[in-house]
């Protein structure tokens, strides 16, 4: 008899444990609908994950991913239901008032997404998770402007303990709340100095509030420093138009797009915001001193030249600015500037056979023909000027300054070897006026 009872109750057991492992196995229609949801087939998925449920009703697994894919579909009305469903039969199924709670405030309501903050908190037994749902609703509670109750669950954090980072978090929220901005940041700078190891993506909502506290009292540079790493999840589009507004490179881009599609006004007022925000910032001076140019506006081309050339650090690229600037007055006939813009960039770019011609031309029209001679002659050692068209100009220039000096015969030979490409009419022109008997 007694061994009767022992193998009556030994296959009781084993019975119950079967029972138990099969309620606890998912059922072939949930192994289908993760496939497909995983494969982005949501709306056969959610069919796939209702037949799932039919068979299980406490399967939270098939509930939760049923409300993902109806989520995904942009159907909120129908997720929310089926999160309402399940956490009414499993209040204790953190994964779903959490996704209820992201749903909710996707859709600005922030009253609903508090509800199931508050869910979650009767379930959670952990007090570091009990004072990260407080923060959390300390927020939702300001998005309602509702500061008063905000504080109220602070008040309950510090109950739990009132030296936690989520409580000095959500101390330096309420304080940005109520434009105490100063305060705001010792409370974000204590969290971020006891942050310790921590994804990026998590500590994202600790820099995001310190970047706006500084911001606000204008303190940009430190702004963008702490936003810089606040650059994830529901804060990343925000910060990263932030950071774009105070990027000057991010404007002159911007102006020289406007610029090079003949938008010289729109260009203009993109470059200026560049300087705004950097007011050293040299490549925009030397657009707005070209878009000036354009405008006839020579003065204020000078001034943004000038500019240009005295903030720009890198050799090659103030050169790049001086050259600009030089063209521009040699074209204004600016010719005792151009020969000192011309002699600065040689100081740099010794030989430059432009840059030479360019400073004999000047030099021939403020009356220093001896000087324009021996630069034009100088550059035309250089080996680039192979072909007879480019040594035309440089010939042309000496043969205008033999003239004035009254050197006939080198005059002539100087025209000669100008009798070039472009320069083959004047040149010949110039002849015959020397020698009209001849020509």
């Amino acid at each position: 008899m007694k061994k009767l009872f022992v193998l009556l109750c030994y296959f009781w057991v084993a019975f119950t444990y079967a029972q138990t492992q099969q309620g606890n196995e998912n059922p072939p229609a949930f192994t289908e609908a993760e496939a497909l949801a995983q494969a982005g087939n949501c709306e056969e998925a959610i069919t796939k994950y209702t037949e799932a449920i039919a068979a299980q009703q406490d399967n939270v697994k098939a509930w939760l991913g049923k409300a993902n894919c109806e989520h995904k579909l942009g159907k909120n009305t129908e997720a929310i239901n089926t999160l309402k469903s399940i956490t009414a039969k499993k209040p204790e199924a953190m994964s779903a008032w959490q996704l209820l709670s992201k749903i909710y405030e996707s859709e600005k309501n922030y009253t609903g997404s508090l509800t199931a903050h508050q869910g979650m908190m009767k379930g959670e037994t952990v007090v570091a998770k009990k004072l990260k749902l407080y923060a959390g609703m300390v927020r939702l509670a300001l998005l309602m402007n509702n500061i008063t109750q905000a504080e109220g669950y602070l008040d309950q954090a510090k109950q739990l303990n009132a030296n936690d980072k989520e409580v000095w978090y959500a101390e330096g929220e309420i304080l940005r709340a109520k434009k105490d901005y100063m305060q705001a940041i010792g409370f974000y700078e204590k969290v971020i100095i006891n942050l310790g190891k921590i994804a990026p993506a998590d500590a994202a909502k600790y820099y995001y509030g310190l970047g706006d506290a500084y911001n606000k009292v204008g303190d940009v540079d430190n702004a963008v420093k702490s936003w810089q790493k606040a650059r994830y999840g529901p804060y990343k589009k925000t910060v990263e138009a932030f950071l774009m507004r105070t990027n000057p490179e991010f404007y002159l881009k911007l102006g020289i797009s406007y610029f090079q599609a003949g938008e010289y006004d729109e260009a203009f007022k993109q470059l200026q915001k560049a300087t705004e925000i950097k007011n050293d910032f040299a490549q925009a001076y030397r657009y707005m001193g070209i878009i000036a140019d354009k405008r006839d506006l020579t003065s204020e081309a000078d001034l943004f030249f000038s500019r240009g050339i005295q903030f720009e650090l890198d050799p090659d690229k103030k050169v790049e600015i001086e050259i600009t600037y030089l063209n521009m007055l040699m074209d204004n006939e600016l010719f005792d500037k151009a020969l000192k813009v011309a002699n600065n960039i040689l100081l740099t770019k010794p030989g430059n056979p432009k840059v030479m011609l360019q400073k004999s031309q000047a030099e021939y029209n403020t009356g220093a023909f001896t000087a324009a001679i021996r630069t034009a002659q100088k550059a035309l050692s250089d080996p680039t000027l192979s072909d007879p068209a480019k040594k035309a100009p440089y010939y042309f220039v000496i043969g205008m300054c033999n003239k004035i000096l009254g050197d006939t015969n080198p005059a002539l030979e100087s025209f000669k070897n100008a009798s070039f490409g472009s320069y083959k009419g004047a040149a010949q022109n110039e002849m015959e006026l020397l020698q009209p008997e001849v020509y």
